[in-house]
C-alpha cells in the first residue's frame, strides 16, 4: 500500500463513488457545496474513546509505533497513518451511535447497543446527553447572519442606508433647485433679447423714416 502512487485513489476509487449523495446520507447539508454535521463536533473523551473494542487497542498501538518512529527516526509511515485512520473511525462510531440514539430513540433496541458494553456505559450516556444537547441548539457556521458574525454591523449598515438615502433626497431637491434657476434664467436672458431685438427695431424704423 504504501507503495501507490498518490494519485492511484483519486482516479481509480474516489471518483467512482457518489460523494454528493453519500454526504446527504450522512446528514451533511449542503450550503454551495460546503458541508455541516452537528455530530462531528461533539468529541468523545479519552475513557470513552478507549473503552470500545477498537480502542481498547488501537490507541496503545499507535503510540508504541509512535515510538519506534521516534527512536529510529522516521518510518512506519504506513502504520501511523493506518492506525490513525482506525482511531478516527472509532471517534466517528461513537459520535454516529450517540446522534443516531438522540435522532431515532427507537433504535436502543438494536442488537448493537444492546451487545457492546460501551454502549451501555455511563461514559456513553453522558457523551449521548452532551450529543443531544448539541442537536437540540444546532447552529450551523453556513446559516451565520451578518449581526451574529460581527455585532453592531447590522447597525452601521442601517445607519449608512438611512444616511445614503437622505443624501440621495437631498441631491434630488439640489436638482430641482439649479433646474429651476436655470429656467428663471433662461427666461430672464430671453426676455432682455427680445427687448433688446425690439430697440434695434425701432431705432432703425426711426432711421429710415428720417431718412426719407
Amino acid at each position: 500500500m504504501g507503495q501507490w502512487n498518490p494519485s492511484v485513489f483519486d482516479n481509480y476509487y474516489s471518483t467512482k463513488l457518489p460523494i454528493g449523495s453519500i454526504r446527504k446520507l450522512a446528514g451533511y447539508v449542503s450550503k454551495s457545496n460546503i458541508y455541516y454535521n452537528t455530530r462531528t463536533t461533539v468529541n468523545p473523551n479519552d475513557a470513552l474513546l478507549k473503552s470500545t473494542p477498537m480502542g481498547s487497542f488501537v490507541y496503545t498501538a499507535l503510540d508504541g509505533v509512535l515510538e519506534q518512529a521516534q527512536i529510529h527516526r522516521g518510518g512506519y509511515d504506513t502504520a501511523i497513518h493506518f492506525l490513525r485512520c482506525l482511531a478516527e473511525l472509532n471517534k466517528v462510531f461513537l459520535q454516529d451511535a450517540a446522534a443516531l440514539l438522540c435522532v431515532k430513540e427507537e433504535r436502543s433496541n438494536h442488537f448493537m447497543f444492546q451487545n457492546l458494553a460501551v454502549l451501555e456505559s455511563q461514559a456513553f450516556y453522558d457523551f449521548k446527553g452532551q450529543m443531544a444537547s448539541a442537536i437540540r441548539h444546532e447552529v450551523s457556521p453556513l446559516d451565520a447572519t451578518v449581526e451574529s458574525v460581527l455585532p453592531g454591523v447590522l447597525e452601521i449598515q442601517r445607519t449608512t442606508h438611512s444616511m445614503v438615502e437622505q443624501l440621495g433626497g437631498k441631491v434630488d431637491r439640489f436638482h430641482e433647485a439649479v433646474h429651476e434657476a436655470t429656467r428663471s434664467i433662461s427666461e430672464d436672458v430671453t426676455r432682455k433679447l427680445q427687448g433688446l431685438c425690439n430697440h434695434l427695431k425701432r431705432c432703425l424704423d426711426d432711421k429710415q423714416m428720417e431718412g426719407n
